[in-house]
């Protein structure tokens, strides 16, 4: 039966509702073009994009992708070559309809002195399949992969010519394949752990333990340098022991957390760190010490640090020239403290170093010293109506204390006592 709709004939109203349904069921698009203008319109789909939008028909096919991913070669559908082809029909008395392959066809119809072409791309079971498995598999994993155990072979579905290769698309030795994998592809901080965790024996392990085994790596790819990748296995047949593996890219994930985790870093490190110096700041310093103190290994010590004769700085130079000799002790603190160690500046020119896994209390006392000793050359060159020196007091763990707090205030009583002692010394007991 023939359908006809006369000109300016109304759709019916049930219809007219059916429409766009029935179109995107039928359809990719509808394009109309007038030939002799070099205009042309999306009859369908619509959206906002190209809603009653006229285009330069020749200048869209040569730059547009959308014509290119339908197959169709755009060399043919310039206006001068359909114009060719509808008259070449035409005076052949031919039907002027085109079928240019299996889902694209085209129509020609002639109203007054004007000529138009329809372009019309019908969707088939390919294109409904092609979508589905862009979808679900090539655009949400790299590849999917098909493992038979018993006979340790396996079988490669991919679509995304960006994952970095696996291999053929058969394959007789899984394990082989899989540490050629490895050794080529994956991060040497990874190397060893894909080897261990992609072998047969483990994935099949943790597949009867908890029903999935999963997985991350970090890969480098010859297309798309580094990627971050989610390996996930899955019993296919249980009894028969066949496996599905997915590789998913997770890249973008994985920056998304490191950049939070970086974020989340670079608060926790401001709001512990002292401004001007760049040593851990009052609270800081309690958090670290008090972590270190859970698991540290005894003797540990404590020094309170005080710049003798400080505010004769700020008083004779001015408060920059205190603030740079303030981080000049900060410096030579960080420099001279020696390993296992945190430094803090809690306020003013006072300061607190924290060292742990020292071999005795003489060791401690040493580092003191140095410290104290470096400092004098910076000293040197301000000229005060007394000197400039450092006090420190020390206490111990476990001996004074094990927490923070009692530390601390041990070693200010002794910092006291090398002030009222002299100053430019170290007291610690």
């Amino acid at each position: 039966m023939e359908f006809k709709c006369q000109k300016n004939q109304a759709i019916p109203y049930e219809l007219k509702d059916d429409l766009p349904f029935i179109f995107n069921c039928m359809y990719n698009f509808i394009i109309k073009i007038n030939l002799l203008q070099n205009e042309a319109v999306f009859l369908y789909p619509l959206n906002e994009i190209n809603k009653n939008q006229k285009i330069k028909w020749n200048k869209y096919i040569s730059s547009n992708k959308f014509i290119s991913n339908t197959s169709i070669s755009t060399e043919n559908l310039s206006c001068e070559k359909l114009l060719e082809k509808f008259k070449l029909w035409k005076n052949k008395h031919v039907n002027i309809c085109c079928t240019y392959n299996n889902s694209v066809k085209i129509f020609f119809n002639q109203i007054d002195n004007n000529i138009y072409a329809y372009i019309i791309h019908i969707k088939s079971d390919d294109d409904l399949f092609k979508k589905i498995a862009d979808f679900y598999i090539y655009n949400n994993r790299c590849c999917y992969i098909f493992i038979d155990t018993k006979n340790n072979n396996y079988t490669i579905l991919t679509g995304n010519d960006n994952s970095t290769s696996f291999g053929c698309k058969h394959g007789k030795d899984y394990n082989s394949q899989m540490l050629n994998y490895a050794q080529n592809f994956v991060v040497p901080e990874d190397r060893e752990m894909i080897i261990h965790e992609a072998s047969i024996s483990n994935v099949i392990a943790q597949l009867n333990k908890k029903g999935f085994h999963t997985f991350y790596a970090g890969v480098l790819g010859p297309i798309m340098g580094y990627t971050r990748k989610k390996f996930e296995y899955r019993y296919c047949d249980n009894e028969n022991k066949t496996i599905f593996l997915f590789f998913t890219d997770v890249t973008e994930m994985y920056y998304k957390d490191l950049e939070q985790g970086s974020l989340l870093r670079s608060a926790l490190e401001k709001a512990y760190t002292d401004s001007l110096t760049g040593l851990l700041n009052y609270g800081g310093i309690i958090d670290k010490v008090t972590e270190k103190l859970s698991g540290v290994s005894y003797p540990a010590a404590m020094f309170f640090i005080d710049m003798d004769n400080f505010k004769l700085v700020n008083d004779t130079y001015g408060h920059f020239e205190g603030d740079r000799l303030l981080k000049a002790t900060a410096k030579t603190l960080t420099e001279n403290i020696g390993k296992n160690s945190l430094a803090a500046r809690i306020g003013g020119d006072e300061f607190v170093a924290f060292i742990w896994n020292i071999k005795t209390k003489d060791e401690a006392i040493k580092r003191a010293h140095k410290i104290r000793k470096n400092m004098e050359e910076c000293l040197k060159s301000y000229r005060t109506s007394s000197p400039l020196s450092l006090s420190i007091g020390i206490s111990f763990c476990p001996d004074d204390g094990n927490d923070y707090f009692s530390l601390v205030k041990t070693a200010d009583k002794r910092l006291y006592m090398a002030k009222f002692s002299g100053k430019n010394r170290v007291f610690f007991d």
